[in-house]
Order: structure tokens, then sequence, then C-alpha cells
């Protein structure tokens, strides 16, 4: 019987890592298809224009989420029987990050209505916010934490399936760079929206509570600052770059840097499948579990590096 559950168990992981891959795989192996076209239709100044903008909607997106990808998902999956108390965590963390939002298009509006810098393309800064919004109404931490990944991954990777093949059907000349941000804009808020509305099935609408809105702030203050201290080395090249070089330059790291970030896309979804699971571990069998993944991981990273 222990064995059947075991195994039970092992393949729900399994299938979870599979579809969080094919999501994973999907945000990056689509943008590596249409970076080669989009540098040549855009050219570089353009196509780094559109770079930065993605930069800055990454750190965006960390003021967003502020944590909820690890510890939401824990939650939810110590919790995921508790139907109250999976609504009451759900609708605290959708309106906390509804709140976070709203601040970060505001910081966002200042800095395309004031920075000189931003100014000149404030469109493409706007245009590119609807990645944050598509990403944070989209509640991938509570299927992560119930473990139920399969209809909404195949959703997900539709629609920015379709809006990928639209890039090349809608971009033509440098003057069209304007679309690109709008159609990933648009395939993120699309599998957004869709994720929000399949995740009610799940839980009952409870009123927000102040006081646990708080506690779930504070909570994540040190997760914040953990994400967005990561993203700086893995995600802030570009940003940095097109601060101090220009575009072009922006531009041309860009295009070299997305080969790097799809070989880690491997990784991610692995950590993301195991994570839920072994929430509800004893410590010990949670470091036991760890040591025996180093080896295949290191075998694996220096197969794909050589």
């Amino acid at each position: 019987m222990i064995k059947e559950i075991w195994k039970k168990r092992k393949n729900k992981v399994i299938s979870n890592y599979m579809y969080l891959l094919l999501i994973q795989g999907t945000n990056f192996i689509l943008p590596l298809i249409t970076f080669p076209y989009l540098v040549r239709t855009l050219g570089l100044e353009k196509y780094g224009t559109v770079m930065i903008a993605s930069s800055l909607v990454v750190f965006l997106n960390i003021i967003v989420d502020f944590g909820f990808n690890i510890s939401a998902t824990r939650e939810v999956s110590i919790i995921r029987n508790d139907k109250e108390k999976l609504s009451k965590l759900f609708w605290n963390v959708i309106t906390v990050k509804l709140l976070l939002l709203i601040f970060s298009f505001l910081f966002l509006l200042f800095l395309v209505f004031f920075i000189d810098k931003f100014k000149s393309d404030h469109l493409v800064y706007l245009f590119s916010f609807g990645i944050v919004l598509g990403q944070n109404i989209f509640p991938i931490w509570l299927f992560q934490g119930i473990e139920k990944m399969r209809m909404i991954s195949i959703i997900n990777v539709l629609a920015k399936v379709i809006f990928t093949i639209s890039i090349f059907m809608f971009i033509h000349n440098p003057e069209q760079y304007l679309i690109v941000p709008l159609l990933n804009s648009t395939g993120f808020i699309i599998a957004g929206l869709t994720g929000f509305f399949m995740s009610l099935k799940y839980v009952n609408f409870i009123k927000p509570n102040i006081t646990s809105m708080k506690n779930t702030f504070h909570e994540n203050k040190n997760l914040i600052a953990s994400n967005f201290a990561t993203s700086i080395y893995t995600s802030g090249n570009t940003f940095i770059l097109g601060m101090i070089g220009g575009e072009t330059i922006a531009g041309v790291y860009s295009s070299m840097e997305k080969l790097v970030m799809a070989s880690k896309t491997i990784y991610t979804p692995l950590y993301q499948a195991i994570f839920p699971w072994l929430s509800n571990k004893p410590k010990l069998e949670v470091i036991a579990f760890i040591k025996k993944l180093k080896k295949p991981i290191a075998i694996s990273s220096i197969f794909i590096t050589g």
C-alpha cells in the first residue's frame, strides 16, 4: 500500500515537472525562435529598445510577485484539502498582488514621463507592462501547490504560440517594433485570465482580511529581497547595458544571452515540481532527497554546458 502511494506521488511529481517544463520552455524557447527574425527585421537599435523594456518588466514582475511563487506555493500544498483556508489564502494573495501591481504601474508611469531615457520610447515600456499583468493574474502558485498543471499548461502554451506566430505575420519593418511588446503582452494576459478563471473552481470567494494581508506582506519581505538580488545578475545585464551603452549594445548582448538562458530551462521546472511535494516532508527526509539529486544534476549540467 505504501509503495503504491509512493509510486502515485512520484508519477505526479514527474507529470507536474513535464507540464512546468512545457511552460518554462515556452517562455524561453519561443523568444529564442523569434529573436533572429526580430534582429534582422527591426535592427539592433529597435530590438535593443524592446529588450531593455523586457528587462525592466522582469524587475517589476519581482515586485508584484513578492516571493509568492515560493511562499504561496508552499502554503497551498499544506492546506490544499481545506477549501476554506485555501480560499482565504487565495484571495489574500490575489489582493496583495493587485495592490503591488498598481504600485508598480505607477512607478513605471513615473519613469516614462519624468526620466528622459524612458520618455523617448514610453509606449514600448507601457505596452510591455501587460506581461507583468498577465503573469500575476495567472495564479500558477495555486496550481503548483495543488499539483494540477495539465490543462493550465496547455492553455498557457497555446496562447503564447499563437502570438509568437503573429510576430512573423505582423512585423515586417523597424517602424513596427511597438507591436512586439503588444503581442507578447496579449499572449501573457490571455493566458493569465484563463488561468485565473480556471482557478476559481478550486476556491470560494472570501473577503480578503487586512490583518492577514499585512502578515502575508511582512512574511515575504526577505523573499523579495532574495529574488531581486538574484535577478540583478541573471536579468539585469541587458537593462544596465542599455542605460549605459545604448540600445544597440543592449540588443547585441540580449541576443547572445538568450542562448545561455535557454540552457537553464530544464532545471527551474524541476525545482518547482518538487517543491510542493517536499513541503509536507520532515526536514531530514528533505535533506536526504536533495542529496540524492546532487549527482544527477551535476552530471546533466556538465553534459549541457559541454
